[in-house]
C-alpha cells in the first residue's frame, strides 16, 4: 500500500540516505513511493538541513555510496530472485558499479548475460483449468508473485516462498519444479527462500486480491481444486487432545473465507458456521509486533462435514504434513460414528 507520508522513518534513517549516499529528495522518495515533497516536509519536520544548490549540483560523493546490505540478504536477491545489479541499486541509491564491487567483495560469482537467459528451461504452464485453480488458492495463501524482465521484449513471473518448513519447501518445488528451475537458499532465522522463475504463461498468479474469481466459484470441481491450494497455504487438519477433530483456515483474507462458506455450506453440504474474528488487528504478536489487519479463522467440526470435506479434497491436497493430518481427522471421525453426528 502506498503510503502518504514518511512519518514511519526515523531521523536517522533519512539522514543516512540524504547525507551519507548522498541521494535527493526525488530518489528518497522514490524508494518509499512518495513524492519529493513529502521528502522535504518530513526533513524540516526532523531538522535536516537541506544541500545548498551547488552542492546538490555536483552530485553524491563516490567515495561515501556504499550498499548497505549484507551478503547473505544481497545473494538473495542476486542469485534467488535473479535481480540484475542496476535493479539492485536502484533499491537501495546506489549505481550498478557499487553493487558489483559489493557482489566482488563477498564472493559472489557474476552471471553471464548470455548464459543467464539460456541457463535453466522455462516451460509454459500447461493450461489445465484444475491445476490453475489450484495454484490460484496456493499463491492467495502463501506465495509471493511478481513480473521479472528479462529484457526489452520477454517477461518472466518469479515466484517466492518463505517458510521454516521442509514440507513447504518440498510443496513449492513438486509444484514448479516441472516448468522452471526451483533455486533453495537458507534465509534468517531457520527461514529458507525457495524461488522459481516462470515464463510469461503465468501471469494469472500476479494478481493478489481477498476475491475468489467467478469461473472458480461457479464449477465445483474448480474450486475444490481452489481449496486444495489455499489450505496448502492457510489450512490445518488437527485432532486435538479432547479428541474433538476439527479443519480450520485461518487469514487476513476475510471475504475469501466468507466465499468458502458460502460455497461449502449452499454447494457441497459442508456444514460449518460463518468465518470469526479470532485475532483483531494491532493484537500484540512474538516479537513485540502488532497485527497489521484483523485475523479470521472458518472452521469445520461436525463428523459428517469433515468427512465429505476430506473425500473431496483427498485428490488434490499436495502438501504431505497437510495429507498426514488429513488421515488422521477422517480417521478420528470414521471411529467416532459419522451416522450418529450431532451439532458442534
Amino acid at each position: 500500500m502506498r503510503e502518504s507520508s514518511l512519518s514511519h522513518v526515523s531521523r536517522d534513517e533519512l539522514d543516512r540516505l540524504y547525507n551519507e549516499q548522498g541521494l535527493t529528495t526525488a530518489e528518497i522518495g522514490g524508494l518509499f513511493e512518495v513524492s519529493d515533497e513529502v521528502v522535504r516536509y518530513r526533513m524540516n519536520q526532523l531538522g535536516i538541513p537541506r544541500r545548498d544548490k551547488s552542492e546538490a549540483a555536483r552530485g553524491p560523493r563516490p567515495d561515501r555510496r556504499r550498499l548497505r546490505l549484507d551478503c547473505e540478504e544481497l545473494e538473495r536477491l542476486y542469485v534467488v530472485e535473479d535481480l540484475d545489479t542496476a535493479e539492485i541499486g536502484r533499491r537501495f541509491g546506489v549505481d550498478g558499479d557499487t553493487v558489483r564491487r559489493h557482489l566482488e567483495e563477498c564472493g559472489i560469482a557474476r552471471r553471464d548475460k548470455s548464459a543467464a537467459a539460456i541457463r535453466y528451461p522455462r516451460r509454459g504452464f500447461s493450461g489445465v483449468p484444475v491445476e490453475k485453480a489450484y495454484l490460484i488458492g496456493l499463491r492467495l495463501g502463501d506465495l509471493w508473485v511478481k513480473p521479472t524482465n528479462d529484457g526489452p521484449f520477454t517477461t518472466s513471473i518469479t515466484v517466492t516462498c518463505t517458510t521454516t518448513r521442509a514440507e513447504q519447501i518440498e510443496l513449492f518445488q513438486e509444484t514448479f519444479s516441472a516448468y522452471g528451475h526451483v533455486a533453495v537458499t537458507p534465509g534468517r532465522d531457520g527461514n529458507h527462500i525457495a524461488a522459481c522463475h516462470l515464463n510469461a504463461s503465468f501471469d494469472f498468479l500476479l494478481p493478489k486480491q481477498d476475491c475468489i474469481e467467478a469461473w472458480i466459484l461457479e464449477a465445483p470441481e474448480f474450486f475444490v481444486a481452489f481449496l486444495a491450494g489455499y489450505t496448502d497455504a492457510e489450512g490445518c487438519f488437527n485432532v486435538p487432545a479432547d479428541g474433538m477433530a476439527l479443519y480450520r483456515l485461518q487469514s487476513y483474507d476475510v471475504t475469501i473465507l466468507h466465499q468458502i462458506h458460502d460455497v461449502l455450506t449452499e454447494q457441497l453440504e459442508i456444514e460449518c458456521p460463518p468465518p470469526r474474528l479470532t485475532v483483531p488487528k494491532g493484537s500484540l504478536i512474538p516479537g513485540g509486533y502488532r497485527r497489521r489487519n484483523d485475523c479470521w479463522a472458518l472452521t469445520v467440526k461436525r463428523k459428517s462435514a469433515l468427512h465429505r470435506l476430506c473425500s473431496q479434497l483427498e485428490t488434490h491436497l499436495k502438501h504431505s504434513k497437510r495429507r498426514q493430518d488429513m488421515y488422521a481427522v477422517w480417521q478420528n471421525v470414521i471411529e467416532r460414528g459419522i451416522e450418529e453426528d450431532e451439532p458442534r
